[in-house]
């Protein structure tokens, strides 16, 4: 009987939180009345006054101080003074989050509504992080954190976004080829224990993925299962499968750059934005020619430039193609391919299109690659951060 009676009093908390989160999750861009509210998740009004207070005395919603006590109500014959009822809103300033965004050498505080508060810039590239000089971030996220006199304001939650292979239950690095001792540290725990609050560390291109959902060609729930594919230094992938994102067992789920090719080379090396430039300079023997010339050059269908990177797009297309054979999935582009414009993701197009049973929508990422690494790790953060309150 007691066992039970536990078990129940489990469930129960279980589902005041989920109750919670889909409050919370209403009121992030709108305001409501308990009566909307009770309307849109088909509870009782005095369900949704019970978590509303349970909310309120957390800090996370607040009372809508816009919303007049009064209205007047016009009908066709004549004006009639009505009460208007009391509208509740996500309280934006009740914590603060920090993405650490390794790939863009950007620090940014965040209130809970997903505004930047504010950014700097981090001293120091990815390649230079290793376990001696780990700190210098820790510091310089401490110091903005007093400089910008938020100690009224708790800070709930960090997300890094970083490149590489991340175990996502311990924050390790599985592999990442910029950090030589990568095995000796872990971001995750370093972050923890010099801040105290829950900290992820998250793959850029799951970041992508996640601000795709959010924001982006996903967030109309229309696609259930899709790929982001982020084309920049490197090629890698993340993926919504039956609307649930996909890491693989250790994480390392869509490091495409990785996959071998007929002639034993690796795709990063052949088809990257990076490996793109190099080919390019290579092919004219112009070492000095600058990523903006050989971009305007294929813009301008120049034969010498067309020629090797149409070459790079078709071995994209047969990526794409397996893909899209084996999950049955629609495509983004990303990263800095997308420079490119349309006449690279032609090519994949027409090339895709040779099978007719192919079905899935191929497109460009909307969001610029910054835009989006950055939406994407404020929705992380904000995410943890709100849980962190519930849990509590």
């Amino acid at each position: 009987m007691k066992k039970k009676a536990i078990e129940n009093g489990k469930n129960q908390t279980f589902a005041r939180t989920i109750n919670q989160r889909l409050v919370i999750d209403l009121l992030k861009n709108d305001s409501k009345s308990c009566t909307e509210l009770a309307g849109l998740l088909s509870l009782s009004n005095t369900a949704i006054a019970k978590i509303i207070d349970e909310l309120k005395e957390l800090g996370v919603v607040k009372v809508d101080s816009l919303t007049s006590n009064k209205v007047n109500i016009k009908n066709s014959e004549k004006s009639v003074l009505g009460r208007r009822p009391i509208l509740f809103k996500l309280n934006e300033s009740f914590g603060i989050t920090a993405v650490i965004n390794l790939c863009t050498n950007v620090i940014s505080i965040n209130d809970m509504s997903g505004t930047v508060l504010k950014s700097e810039s981090i001293n120091l590239s990815f390649e230079e992080i290793n376990a001696k000089n780990i700190d210098f971030i820790v510091c310089q996220l401490n110091k903005i954190l007093e400089d910008f006199h938020i100690a009224n304001k708790k800070l709930l939650a960090i997300c890094i976004v970083a490149f590489g292979i991340i175990d996502p239950v311990t924050g390790e690095f599985v592999f990442v080829d910029r950090i030589q001792d990568y095995k000796d540290f872990n971001l995750k725990n370093v972050f923890e224990k010099a801040f105290n609050v829950k900290v992820s560390i998250v793959n850029d291109t799951k970041v992508l993925l996640i601000a795709e959902v959010k924001y982006g060609l996903l967030r109309n729930n229309e696609s259930k299962n899709a790929v982001v594919i982020n084309i920049g230094d490197g090629v890698s992938s993340a993926y919504l499968l039956d609307k649930k994102i996909y890491s693989g067992n250790n994480g390392g789920a869509g490091e495409l750059g990785m996959i071998t090719l007929d002639d034993g080379s690796i795709l990063e090396k052949r088809a990257s934005f990076k490996a793109i430039v190099q080919i390019t300079r290579e092919k004219l023997n112009d070492y000095s020619i600058t990523e903006e010339d050989i971009i305007q050059k294929y813009l301008n269908q120049e034969e010498s430039v067309v020629g090797v990177i149409d070459k790079t797009a078709k071995i994209v297309a047969v990526i794409i193609k397996n893909l899209m054979q084996i999950l049955d999935i629609d495509v983004i582009i990303s990263g800095d391919i997308v420079k490119l414009k349309d006449r690279y993701i032609d090519i994949i197009k027409s090339e895709i299109k040779k099978y007719h049973y192919l079905r899935g929508k191929i497109d460009y990422s909307p969001l610029s690659f910054r835009q989006a690494l950055e939406l994407g790790a404020v929705t992380i953060a904000t995410e943890d951060g709100i849980n962190s309150v519930l849990r509590k």
